[in-house]
């Protein structure tokens, strides 16, 4: 689960910005909570602010952290510094989670100069209210680390070999270093920690924008009858009209011909990978089940919506923009997964009564699972007390400077509680657009 993040010198955020899924004081809405010995989680947070103030900034923030923890720098971090002011452009950035895994709490972060394409430190912590421990810490600048003794030579000596090869490394971060031996974690069990932080990365986090899929449709061929009707209520529940999912074969070589070298070998590699060996992928104008028969050879079906009773079957593509836009969003709703749901725009395409039912939904049908949902929005009917707790609103407002930052509902206290979203629209809260005076250049003389 996701406690904090932590961002500075990114895009539009020039200094030090905090968003927290930490509850606050509030009490109206416990069930919204991920209840905890020592730290009770918010299950959702929405984020609110005018175009261009820094809403997509944050999600992009997270998104190319995450791809760098994964994947390492590239050019195209090169040019993702605070461009307003000159200086930052050799300062360094700073990127840090604080994440709940296994009932542990732990700081992972690292900085970077993204200019030049370099990682100047990492660390990962373990944390608890009353103090915090290291397990690692690497100051790529001066070559030098430090880490956890684990009291057992073997792995101790290991560790070091990893972190002194690393010490110059600019490119890549030693998390992803460490998950390059999966044997390691076999043979040496006490490491284990290093591989739930990179895989909480790799499989938690889970990051969607206007124009992306959320990417585990398994809900779409699951065999777990109680996913089956959950689906079909919520087709039902959203109005959608489609009662049935069918399966038309697809020529493989037609197949083959629309899609990318790339895509198809990432494909074919989470086949031979699967127990399942099936898998869905979405096109632009289709989801597709994809699987290996008995000779292991590649077959396609295309997936198709069956309306009422008449048997009458529509392309995905066929669907309304708002249909498509929910399909790609419903694993939120219906996979009891421990997933943190990141969703740039959640209400593109979908009219305002559907996006507060689907923040509805989410709240009810999620109690007691480990998922989170922090989206970005312009929808200001979800501004509403009786839906959300006020440490749930977040606000990202564009300073005079240029620069954006991040804020609570709740830091404003609880005088606008009968009237938020009336409060909001006058812009109380900050965070909405502001218009300056239109007066044209050239008027037509009468």
């Amino acid at each position: 689960m996701l406690m904090r993040f932590n961002v500075n010198n990114f895009l539009s955020f020039k200094e030090i910005q905090e968003f927290s899924m930490i509850k606050t004081a509030v009490r109206k809405n416990p069930h919204h909570l991920i209840k905890g010995d020592e730290v009770s989680l918010l299950k959702l947070a929405t984020m609110y602010g005018a175009n261009a103030a820094g809403k997509s900034n944050l999600i992009k923030a997270m998104d190319t952290s995450q791809k760098i923890i994964l994947n390492g720098l590239n050019k195209s971090n090169k040019n993702k510094y605070y461009k307003l002011e000159k200086k930052y452009e050799l300062e360094e950035t700073l990127f840090e989670y604080e994440i709940k895994i296994n009932n542990k709490f732990y700081a992972y972060g690292f900085k970077c100069i993204l200019s030049e394409l370099k990682i100047t430190a990492e660390w990962l912590y373990e944390i608890s209210k009353s103090k915090q421990e290291y397990i690692f810490e690497r100051d790529v600048l001066n070559k030098d680390y430090r880490i956890q003794p684990f009291n057992d030579l073997a792995i101790d000596d290991r560790l070091n070999i990893y972190l002194d090869d690393m010490k110059t490394n600019m490119e890549f971060l030693f998390l992803k270093d460490i998950n390059r031996n999966k044997l390691l974690f076999e043979k040496h069990t006490e490491l284990l920690v290093f591989q739930d932080v990179y895989r909480w990365f790799e499989e938690v986090l889970t990051i969607v924008f206007p124009d992306t899929a959320l990417p585990h449709l398994d809900f779409l061929i699951t065999e777990n009858e109680e996913e089956q009707q959950k689906l079909f209520q919520l087709m039902d529940v959203f109005n959608t009209g489609i009662t049935d999912i069918e399966f038309v074969e697809k020529s493989t070589d037609e197949f083959k011909s629309f899609i990318s070298k790339t895509l198809l070998d990432e494909i074919e590699r989470k086949l031979d990978n699967s127990k399942t060996s099936k898998h869905i992928i979405r096109t632009n104008k289709n989801y597709q089940l994809v699987e290996l028969d008995e000779d292991g050879e590649l077959q396609v079906k295309d997936i198709v919506f069956k309306h009422g009773n008449l048997n009458c079957i529509f392309d995905f593509y066929e669907e309304s923009d708002g249909t498509r836009r929910l399909f790609d969003l419903l694993s939120v709703l219906i996979t009891n997964k421990e997933k943190v749901y990141i969703i740039d725009e959640l209400d593109r395409s979908l009219h305002p009564n559907l996006t507060y039912k689907f923040i509805e939904l989410f709240l009810d049908l999620c109690q007691g699972q480990l998922n989170q949902l922090i989206i970005t929005t312009h929808e200001d009917r979800i501004i509403d007390l009786n839906l959300l707790r006020r440490d749930e609103i977040w606000f990202v407002e564009k300073r005079a400077q240029g620069d954006s930052i991040i804020y609570s509902l709740d830091s404003f206290g609880n005088q606008f509680d009968k009237r938020v979203c009336e409060a909001y629209l006058e812009g109380r809260f900050g965070a909405i657009p502001k218009f300056k005076r239109y007066s044209p250049l050239f008027r037509e003389e009468r």
